[in-house]
């Protein structure tokens, strides 16, 4: 996925004084995974596998700088469809996460400091079976990342904030 987000948070100073600040961002999401299905009848499915998601975010503006996210997770969810529609929900369980923050790009006094960051993903899809070989879905993707642990650069502490990110979307295949 590539896009403008809408960036809806606070713009600190040195000193951690904030006020309430609005940007567009520019991301760049890479998601990938893989999954083993098994079939309890004929319409309902569950499954489980690995996946991998990264995230390239930079804003536009004053006080943004390169922010990149890596997470490895566990898919886990069921398929089910009723004559011609089709659901899927996933929970993706994140087992591993780090996020990195290039602050030196703000400032020569900080160093890029790397964040551990957990969370869990969302995704639902619900879809139409045109024939036998094409089906048209709507897709919903949540990602809820917690907030991390202090690390300090310059003489301050960082942290990444909890967040959360909403996708919406269209799948043809």
């Amino acid at each position: 996925m590539y896009g403008a987000l809408f960036y809806d948070g606070a713009l600190c100073d040195l000193s951690n004084n904030c006020s309430a600040y609005t940007s567009a961002t520019d991301d760049f999401i890479i998601k990938v995974n893989t999954r083993l299905e098994y079939n309890l009848n004929e319409t309902f499915y569950l499954f489980a596998g690995a996946g991998y998601r990264f995230l390239y975010d930079r804003g536009k503006g004053v006080g943004f700088y390169t922010r990149t996210g890596n997470w490895a997770y566990l898919p886990l969810g069921g398929y089910f469809k009723y004559q011609k529609f089709l659901f899927d929900l996933e929970y993706d369980l994140i087992v591993y996460g780090s996020f990195k923050s290039n602050l030196s790009e703000v400032s020569r006094t900080f160093t890029d400091l790397t964040h551990s960051q957990m969370g869990y993903g969302l995704l639902l899809t619900m879809g139409y079976q045109l024939n036998e070989s094409w089906s048209i879905h709507g897709v919903y993707e949540s990602w809820n990342l917690d907030e991390t642990e202090p690390v300090e650069s310059g003489g301050l502490s960082f942290v990444e904030p909890q967040n959360n990110s909403q996708s919406y979307g269209l799948k043809l295949g």
